[in-house]
């Protein structure tokens, strides 16, 4: 898993640059940071990404869940980032793994390792 390109994707910039963080410092080394959903959306354009950590809710009304159809749609895995759970998840997503916000290191790690 660790060989697979990495998407961040948090409106809160230093939440995604830390998520980004972590997973390097645990040997992922193609981890790329969006902050809004044009951004995420224009990375999948240029990339294929085999990993995606997603904050559910953006602001302004906006959630990831598209960004998630379209990397699990390329065969890729998604991980969502919520400090609310399950219940807000389309029906679609509610076996995906969920991280609770905040994220700490050793929850992230060991999510990853359930999916490997």
């Amino acid at each position: 898993m660790k060989d697979r390109a990495v998407l961040c994707l948090d409106d809160e910039v230093l939440v995604a640059i830390d998520m980004a963080d972590m997973l390097s410092e645990n040997g992922f080394s193609d981890v790329s940071t969006a902050f809004t959903l044009r951004s995420a959306a224009e990375l999948l354009e240029r990339k294929e990404i085999g990993l995606a950590i997603l904050d559910v809710n953006l602001g302004h009304g906006e959630t990831s869940f598209e960004i998630a159809r379209r990397v699990e749609e390329a065969g890729g895995t998604v991980v969502f980032a919520s400090g609310y759970g399950a219940a807000q998840l389309p029906e679609e997503f509610r076996g995906n793994t969920i991280l609770s916000k905040p994220i700490h290191e050793r929850a992230l790690t060991a999510a990853l390792d359930r999916l490997e």
